[in-house]
């Protein structure tokens, strides 16, 4: 994946979890929302994780992503690009089976988590191809 792809794809995220985290910490509820689910989610008591908003959490993870991108730290991105996928996939989880519905902004953001991770992986193993690695294995 073209870094700056990948950053533009980090930046949206850093925007999702700004706004999230302004409506959230100024008005008290979510201002724009497709559906009826983002209020409901901000609102559970699983908003905040140890006193801190998810939201917050979210700024500051999209912020190491970018610059891990910036800096081209690959392992460290790629480790960190796992973390996001499994924190979002938890809270995706609480969100549907738990809340019982689900933030659209929410979902936005763990699909842009998801799809940097497969394009990560993927770039990963052409990487691994090209060096010959996994031909050297196999035979």
């Amino acid at each position: 994946m073209k870094p700056n792809l990948r950053i533009s794809f980090f930046i949206i995220g850093l925007l999702i979890s700004l706004y999230l985290l302004v409506s959230y910490s100024v008005y008290k509820g979510i201002l724009i929302c497709p559906n009826d689910g983002c209020d409901e989610v901000a609102m559970s008591p699983y908003s905040k994780i140890i006193g801190i908003p998810v939201p917050l959490i979210g700024v500051f993870g999209y912020l190491t992503l970018i610059n891990l991108s910036i800096f081209k730290i690959e392992r460290f991105l790629t480790m960190t690009l796992i973390l996001a996928f499994l924190f979002s996939s938890y809270l995706m989880i609480i969100s549907i089976f738990i809340i019982n519905t689900l933030c659209f902004w929410c979902l936005l953001s763990f699909l842009i988590i998801l799809i940097t991770l497969l394009l990560q992986v993927k770039d990963k193993i052409k990487r691994i191809n090209k060096k010959g690695f996994i031909d050297e294995q196999i035979s």
